[in-house]
């Protein structure tokens, strides 16, 4: 029979694996937190798309796709600078976000103005 007794954990054990992996819970929580956001704006941008194209019935496809793109990556990146402060996070956040609504925007004109 296996011995059924418990261990006292060391703590100092668990801090020592901890650093050895080199994971921050903190940064995987806003990882994993960016990730489902990025999904829910991912479908609605594509279902707005999607209905704006279908009653106009025009394929407009690079300018969503961009909009797309680049308003996902601008969530990832917005998370990140809320994470570690760096500033190449909050320069990639503004300057993604600015081509996701320059490209939405464009894709709006497309299939009003067509």
């Amino acid at each position: 029979m296996p011995d059924m007794t418990h261990k006292p954990i060391d703590k100092e054990k668990i801090l020592e694996r901890s650093r050895k992996e080199q994971k921050d819970e903190g940064e995987l929580y806003l990882a994993n937190k960016g990730r489902i956001l990025f999904l829910k704006v991912f479908a609605l941008l594509v279902m707005v798309f999607l209905l704006l194209s279908f009653f106009k019935r025009q394929s407009y496809t690079t300018h969503v796709i961009m909009s797309i793109f680049w308003s996902v990556y601008s969530i990832d990146h917005y998370y990140r600078y809320r994470f570690n402060h760096k500033k190449i996070h909050l320069i990639s956040f503004i300057g993604s976000l600015l081509a996701g609504i320059i490209f939405g925007i464009l894709a709006v004109l497309n299939l009003l103005l067509i």
